[in-house]
């Protein structure tokens, strides 16, 4: 499309390189603007040393100069001065129409217009502002949830930039940290006077997940008593495992052989970051059975201070019987006098290989009395290092009950597991409005065994060189344990070796009261 602009003494539109005016006859100066493509935001101008008349310049003056020469001539002819009115009509229909068009060029005026001051009378239109440049961008892109990202940005052209999800106002230029806990989208704005713009940095959350137990199981699940059975597991996404009843850490998949000599539920503990899964399995005893106590009695059950009750009992198929109150080990059969001053529960223990069972007798006071401690336990009462006991007991008549060792308040009758790091004694207090009453129990703690090697074996003890083979172990009571020649991370119970030549893998698990070895021997053919 071919470029318009105004004519620098009239204002009639001019095309770029017109070296004339078309309507006022002016003689066009381009200047630099020669180029074959002109700026937009300048028109052309004349020459300043150009005259008027003889350039052209079609003013009205002219006409009526023409027309008043056509009146001095002296012509009889009525035609002539018909011509000459007409003429006259059309000169000033003609002033009239160019006034009212706003062209002050075209007013009548015996003297040519004065020359204009300036050889551009145009001014350049102001520069457009350029929008914002913004480069942002979000690095790493995708995390897991409670890991961060950075945010990068440079920005120009900006007043004034911001970026949402609560980071507000930034400089031009800089970085931020975020830890985003789901998958976020984060936007940056930037302004000048003239315009804005935004840009886009997303970062992708992937959120991780607790433990997958896939299989837990006991073979056989029922066995007679001094048979064994295997546990055998299977676990994914566990940076920990274990396993009660003294199995301890384990790897992810495996097979443990156990020997109960009761019926025993295993449970399986498998934990990361994100939290725990647990599985259990029961492996039943047949032919074991628990002892039977046939009666345990007081008589009579209800006295005055100062009084005697008996208590009488008998069981059978127990290896240990005992009776709390301080009465301590006991016949299978047998009697007891007791004088309590406060009402009073004494409980009978029966056990065996089987297990254990209790029975009570309560032996009554009158109610305005101190509260009565009826039982305070701790079974086992001798644990090695790191290994629990549980005590019980039982308060009748007290307003609160409350235990030492960092325990506190307790309900009347509940149990408790405790894990003493050395020999202590645990103190159950109970109270009321006539005062209190205090029972002792001390829980030994003995340095721990040995570490034991359940197991150390590979999967392929005669291999061609080149080949791998999987070495497999299994260990419990252990503070640390290593393999040489140095076989590296042994988090997991397993790892992978390429021996070049014969070589025999030692393992060596340790702890405080000392270390143990096996050897496996790996043949390379």
């Amino acid at each position: 499309m071919e470029q318009m602009y105004g004519c620098p003494n009239c204002r009639a539109q001019v095309a770029y390189g017109q070296s004339t005016c078309g309507y006022c006859g002016v003689i066009l100066d381009w200047g630099v603007q020669q180029a074959p493509s002109p700026p937009s935001n300048q028109p052309p101008r004349y020459q300043r040393q150009q005259g008027w008349r003889n350039q052209g310049y079609r003013k009205p003056q002219n006409i009526y100069d023409r027309a008043i020469a056509l009146l001095a001539k002296k012509h009889s002819s009525g035609i002539h001065l018909s011509l000459i009115v007409l003429v006259l009509v059309l000169v000033v229909a003609g002033g009239i129409a160019f006034a009212l068009s706003g062209n002050s060029a075209a007013t009548p005026s015996s003297k040519p217009p004065a020359e204009p001051a300036s050889a551009s009378v145009t001014p350049k239109a102001p520069p457009v502002e350029k929008p914002p440049a913004i480069t942002f961008s979000a690095n790493p892109g995708n995390i897991t949830k409670g890991q961060k990202a950075n945010l990068s940005w440079d920005v120009t052209g900006a007043t004034a930039v911001s970026i949402d999800q609560g980071i507000g106002t930034v400089t031009p230029s800089g970085t931020k940290e975020v830890f985003p806990t789901e998958t976020t989208t984060y936007v940056l704005t930037a302004t000048n006077d003239t315009a804005y713009m935004t840009a886009l940095a997303t970062v992708a959350v992937t959120t991780p997940l607790v433990p997958v137990i896939t299989s837990f199981t006991a073979t056989p699940g029922t066995i007679s008593a001094g048979q064994s059975a295997s546990l055998q597991w299977n676990v994914s996404g566990a940076n920990a495992i274990s396993i009660d009843n003294n199995i301890g850490i384990v790897s992810s998949s495996w097979t443990q052989t156990v020997f109960p000599s009761k019926t025993t539920t295993y449970t399986l503990t498998a934990t990361n970051r994100e939290g725990s899964a647990t599985a259990s399995v029961t492996i039943t005893v047949a032919g074991a059975t628990v002892p039977v106590v046939n009666s345990f009695t007081a008589t009579p059950s209800t006295i005055t201070a100062g009084q005697i009750s008996t208590l009488q009992w008998d069981v059978n198929g127990a290896t240990s019987v005992s009776i709390n109150q301080d009465i301590g080990v006991v016949y299978p059969s047998g009697t007891k006098e007791v004088s309590p001053t406060v009402t009073t529960t004494y409980v009978l223990t029966a056990r065996n290989n089987a297990g254990s069972v209790t029975a009570s007798a309560t032996v009554t006071l009158p109610a305005t009395s101190q509260p009565v401690i009826d039982s305070f336990t701790a079974n086992p009462l001798s644990v090695a290092s790191g290994q629990t006991s549980t005590l019980q007991w039982n308060v009748t008549g007290a307003t609160t009950v409350s235990i030492n060792q960092g325990i506190g308040t307790v309900t009347a009758s509940d149990t408790r597991a405790v894990l003493p790091s050395a020999t202590t004694t645990y103190t159950l207090t109970a109270t009321n409005s006539y005062g209190s009453v205090t029972r002792a129990v001390t829980v030994m703690v003995t340095a721990a065994g040995p570490p034991v090697i359940n197991s150390f074996t590979a999967d392929a003890t005669t291999i061609t060189r080149g080949q791998t083979t999987t070495l497999r172990w299994n260990i419990t009571n252990a503070t640390s344990a290593s393999i040489t020649p140095d076989v590296g991370n042994m988090s997991y119970g397993l790892s992978q070796v390429t021996p070049t030549e014969t070589t025999t893998y030692t393992l060596t698990a340790t702890n405080s009261s000392g270390s143990v070895t096996a050897p496996v021997t790996v043949t390379v053919q």
